[in-house]
């Protein structure tokens, strides 16, 4: 396994604003000199991941935004061609007016989806089960949130409206992802929990 690339995106303060994450390209190739049924005589994989979060925190207001993207896709020998292995697109901002020391009341976004289609591959030909918008999910969610430190939080929501997506023409006809035949989107209403912690492990790692 080789890792072509890893670059930790440093901190930056200035005017409330704060700024980290993580970039990782991956490639990685293995073989079998003696190979046996069960396993791949050669394989080759290749993937992405892009983890970022915008801070911004000055007088009584919070504003927080993460992404988290990946890609992967992976060769061997008895694939055709490259096939998917991760895709992610998870966008959420969160933003909050401080109501008391600990609490604070605001709204929160979340997106999710995925770039490229996705296929099932024990059928012949593979049959495609996902797209880009199918699923796609987003969230919309005011409420409150407890942030006892800058470690810690947990927002809640009474009344949250979430929106399943399924945009691709080829699952139009067919009930998938919870959104009926003939329809493009399918509309949930309820209550919404989250919780997040953070903790730097060292200058170099956070959990």
């Amino acid at each position: 396994m080789k890792d072509a690339g890893t670059k930790a995106v440093k901190s930056l303060d200035s005017n409330g604003w704060k700024k980290s994450g993580t970039l990782i390209f991956n490639l990685n190739q293995g073989a079998l000199r003696k190979w046996i049924a069960g396993g791949e005589e050669k394989v080759f994989g290749i993937n992405g991941l892009f983890n970022y979060a915008i801070n911004y925190k000055k007088e009584k207001n919070i504003w927080d935004n993460y992404f988290d993207i990946a890609l992967g896709f992976q060769n061997a020998t008895s694939f055709k061609k490259f096939r998917k292995i991760d895709d992610r697109i998870d966008i959420t901002s969160k933003y909050g007016r401080q109501l008391s020391q600990k609490w604070y009341y605001g709204i929160l976004f979340n997106f999710n989806s995925q770039a490229l289609p996705g296929f099932d591959y024990s059928t012949d030909p593979p049959t495609k089960i996902s797209s880009f918008l199918s699923p796609g999910k987003i969230l919309l969610s005011p409420g409150f949130d407890f942030r006892p430190n800058d470690k810690f939080s947990l927002f809640l929501s009474p009344a949250t409206v979430r929106w399943v997506l399924k945009r691709d023409k080829d699952f139009l006809n067919v009930k998938k992802f919870g959104v009926d035949s003939a329809k493009k989107v399918n509309t949930e209403i309820g209550a919404f929990l989250t919780a997040k912690y953070t903790k730097a492990l060292s200058k170099w790692a956070t959990y």
